[in-house]
């Protein structure tokens, strides 16, 4: 005979099923909007783990049943990043990527978080050559472009034959008025154009 509570296990169960089968996965949170008495449930079956029975949790497994939606989080937003990585070849991915705005704020999120990451998050993002630095990322892009541009045109740009380098170049000459160019990028500056600072 069925217990009460096993009863009441089993048709929150079925709900979740049914939810699996249209939606393919079980992941919901308390803030189901459908059916919040489900959503708190699958949470519930997080927290009691322990005390439910081993055909309890084979049944939730045979759902691909996040146990730690977290973690799981993490390791699918990694996953796009290594995506990313491997169509654009580095890993700054911009706070509003157009085709998914939550995963490049996730990725600022591992920036702003980098001294809180555990060992093995922070060797996972350094394998893809991780930026943790966004701005100095861009910075030296632009300075290589520079560079390039420099060597097989032997001046600078001009609005005329590169305004992208052209308006970045007086950006930096600005930058430079009001202190905000770091000393390592003023040197680089001025190695490449001996005039920069005047």
């Amino acid at each position: 005979m069925v217990s009460k509570i096993n009863k009441k296990w089993n048709h929150r169960f079925n709900q979740l099923k049914r939810f699996f089968e249209k939606q393919g996965h079980s992941n919901l949170s308390a803030r189901y909007k459908r059916n919040k008495s489900l959503g708190t449930w699958v949470v519930r079956q997080r927290v009691i783990k322990n005390t439910l029975s081993e055909e309890q949790v084979d049944k939730l497994d045979s759902l691909e049943f996040v146990w730690e939606p977290r973690t799981n989080s993490w390791n699918q937003n990694y996953e796009k990043l290594v995506e990313y990585f491997e169509i654009n070849g580095n890993t700054n991915v911009p706070v509003n990527f157009r085709s998914d705005i939550p995963f490049g704020r996730w990725v600022q999120k591992q920036r702003r978080i980098k001294n809180s990451l555990s060992e093995s998050r922070l060797k996972q993002l350094d394998s893809l050559n991780f930026i943790w630095d966004g701005n100095s990322f861009i910075w030296q892009n632009n300075f290589s472009a520079l560079e390039d541009y420099m060597l097989k045109n032997k001046s600078t740009p001009s609005y005329k034959t590169n305004l992208k380098l052209y308006n970045w170049l007086n950006q930096q000459k600005r930058k430079l008025l009001n202190g905000k160019l770091t000393m390592i990028q003023t040197n680089q500056l001025e190695n490449l154009i001996p005039a920069f600072k005047n």
